[in-house]
C-alpha cells in the first residue's frame, strides 16, 4: 500500500469530485478562480451561486456542502494543471521521426516543465497536494489524476522505447515518477528566487534526464 496522508478506512467517494454536469463545473470554475485569487477562505457561497447564476440548493445537490465544493475546485485546479502540460508535451513528441528528432524534443519539453513560466502552476500543484491533507476522498482523486496522467506520459515515450530510440531497459513508470517528484520539489528552487541557483538546478536536472534517454548515464 502507498503512503497516505490520511487515513481512511472506505475507498467510497461522498461526493463526486470529478463531475461532468454543466452547471457543476460552473460552480467548480467559479470557485477556482476565487481560491486562486485569495485561497480557500475566499470562497463565500453565496457569492459562488450568485457568480454561476444558480441558487444554494442546487450547489448543495451537486457537492453537498461547501467542502465539497472545495475539494472539486482543488481537483479541477490539478486537472488543469496536469492538462496543459501533457496537451503540448503530445504535440511536441508526437513530431519525432528518429531518435536523434525524439531526443531534440523531449529536450524541449523539459524546458516547459522546468520553465520560469510553469512556476505559478507548480505552486498550485503542490498548493492541491497540500489540500489534501486530512482529506481522504480528495486525496484518493488526487492520486487517480496522477495516476492517469504518468500513464499519458508514458505512452509518449512508449513507442521511442519500441523504436529503439531510448534505452529497451528504461523503467518508463520509474523515470516519469522521478521527473514528477523533481517538478514538485522544484517549486522550493521557485521561492528561493535566485536566478543563477535556477539555472544551474535546471541545466543539472536536464542533464540527468537526458542522460538516461539517451543511455550514457
Amino acid at each position: 500500500m502507498g503512503f497516505r496522508m490520511t487515513e481512511t478506512t472506505s475507498g467510497q467517494l461522498r461526493v463526486n469530485l470529478r463531475p461532468e454536469h454543466p452547471t457543476a463545473l460552473r460552480l467548480i470554475d467559479v470557485t477556482v478562480e476565487m481560491i486562486d485569487a485569495h485561497g480557500e477562505v475566499a470562497v463565500r457561497v453565496q457569492d459562488v451561486v450568485a457568480a454561476a447564476g444558480v441558487q444554494i440548493p442546487v450547489l448543495y445537490r451537486h457537492f453537498g456542502n461547501r467542502e465539497g465544493l472545495i475539494q472539486a475546485a482543488h481537483v479541477r485546479r490539478m486537472q488543469n494543471e496536469l492538462a496543459s502540460f501533457l496537451e503540448e508535451g503530445r504535440e511536441r513528441a508526437g513530431l519525432a521521426q528518429n531518435r536523434d528528432e525524439f531526443l531534440r524534443t523531449f529536450d524541449q519539453v523539459l524546458d516547459v516543465l522546468f520553465g520560469p513560466e510553469r512556476a505559478d502552476a507548480r505552486f498550485k500543484r503542490l498548493n492541491v497536494v497540500g489540500s489534501g491533507y486530512g482529506r481522504p476522498e480528495m486525496e484518493a482523486v488526487l492520486v487517480e489524476l496522477q495516476q492517469e496522467a504518468s500513464g499519458r506520459l508514458g505512452e509518449l515515450l512508449k513507442p521511442a522505447q519500441d523504436q529503439g530510440w531510448i534505452p529497451a531497459t528504461l523503467a518508463i513508470p520509474t523515470f516519469i515518477a522521478w521527473l514528477t517528484g523533481l517538478a514538485m520539489s522544484q517549486t522550493l528552487i521557485d521561492l528561493v528566487d535566485d536566478a543563477e541557483l535556477t539555472q544551474g538546478w535546471i541545466a543539472m536536472s536536464k542533464k540527468t534526464a537526458m542522460a538516461i534517454l539517451s543511455d550514457t548515464i
